[in-house]
């Protein structure tokens, strides 16, 4: 088949990177996989090359302006207008898939011989800073929708009366969270991404993890975020805190844990609790994204989105005898191997043909 992937930026972040490596199963398994994204302009260019540069392969003139490279085997083509793709941008193909609610709007009018339209769903973006109306109405788009967890799922059939979906959870790289084995040592440290975006709650998780060092007086933490070490964590040097860590570095920061703690009030998948736990790390969680299908009480916690019941479940989980606490970090493991990215890809792939032969 011959598939083009339209992302919104070129831009190495958590679902365009779900895309590229999507992608780069489908190019290994003889298909035609074209990446398509707008051109980026000056201002989005320079921050990119500020904040992803140890991640891009360099810079390369496209269309008579500058684009950084994603890297990736998968041939990137740039649209000839920053910020937004035209139908003359897009390649003939048999599929065309949507990453983000703006590409599926660019999509919207492009013939047959453009690709049969489907959608990879991996939030659901109705953000408070999107025009509300707008995003809704690319869900009801009547395309094939593939998701990436249950309840993305459940939002597409009961809010936008969807009438094809496919769920594929998201898998993880475990060549690159390999296995550490954790069974002599742990220490007492908690674990969290921070970030600015509300929906992430990481001033709550905050919250609860002062009130859990409280009872736990010798606790330590590491957060890791792409901002400048948040003011609010400013004298707390009890916490280790890593601006934009390198990819080899955050397998490490997740096994130095013995907690991680996942305060998100809304996300689509969280890959952060499989990365956890397949270094070994079990999980406090809210029940956001994939959390109520990946944790249960063998491997972690699922907790209400509060600081006192976050705080407790991190209390609980770093109280435990080694016995016990060994046994969650074993189970964390086993269930991350459960998610391996080749098996996601695999289905992503079945997806996909499923879609294209009913759309021929």
């Amino acid at each position: 088949m011959r598939v083009t992937f339209v992302l919104p930026a070129l831009a190495i972040n958590g679902g365009n990177k779900v895309a590229v490596s999507y992608a780069e199963h489908l190019l290994e398994q003889g298909h035609e996989v074209c990446i398509l994204c707008p051109a980026p302009d000056r201002s989005s260019l320079k921050q990119g090359i500020q904040e992803f540069g140890k991640r891009w392969l360099g810079l390369k003139s496209l269309d008579g302006g500058t684009a950084a490279l994603l890297q990736t085997k998968v041939p990137v083509t740039i649209g000839a207008r920053p910020k937004i793709l035209v139908p003359d941008d897009f390649p003939e193909a048999d599929l065309v898939i949507a990453t983000w609610w703006e590409t599926a709007e660019w999509m919207a009018s492009l013939p047959r011989s453009k690709g049969v339209k489907c959608h990879l769903v991996q939030d659901h973006e109705v953000f408070p800073y999107l025009p509300r109306d707008r995003v809704e109405a690319v869900y009801q788009l009547p395309w094939p929708k593939i998701v990436v967890s249950k309840w993305l799922e459940r939002v597409c059939y009961e809010n936008y009366a969807a009438q094809e979906v496919h769920c594929v959870p998201n898998g993880l790289d475990l060549t690159h969270f390999r296995d550490p084995g954790r069974a002599e040592t742990r220490a007492m440290t908690v674990g969290m991404l921070w970030s600015k975006a509300p929906r992430k709650n990481s001033q709550m998780g905050l919250e609860a993890i002062i009130a859990a060092k409280t009872t736990l007086p010798d606790l330590q933490a590491v957060f890791f975020g792409s901002s400048v070490p948040p003011s609010d964590i400013a004298g707390l040097d009890w916490i280790d805190y890593h601006q934009l860590p390198d990819q080899d570095e955050i397998p490490e920061i997740y096994a130095r844990c013995s907690a991680w703690l996942f305060s998100s009030v809304s996300e689509g998948f969280g890959l952060p609790l499989l990365e956890a736990m397949a270094m070994r790390t079990p999980v406090v969680s809210t029940r956001a994204g994939a959390a109520p299908e990946l944790i249960d009480n063998a491997n972690g916690l699922l907790v209400e989105g509060t600081a006192q019941a976050m705080a407790q479940g991190l209390i609980k989980i770093l109280n435990e005898p080694k016995n016990a606490w060994q046994a969650r970090s074993d189970a964390s493991r086993r269930t991350a191997i459960q998610h391996d990215q080749k098996e996601a890809a695999i289905r992503f792939e079945a997806a996909l043909k499923q879609v294209y032969a009913r759309g021929v």
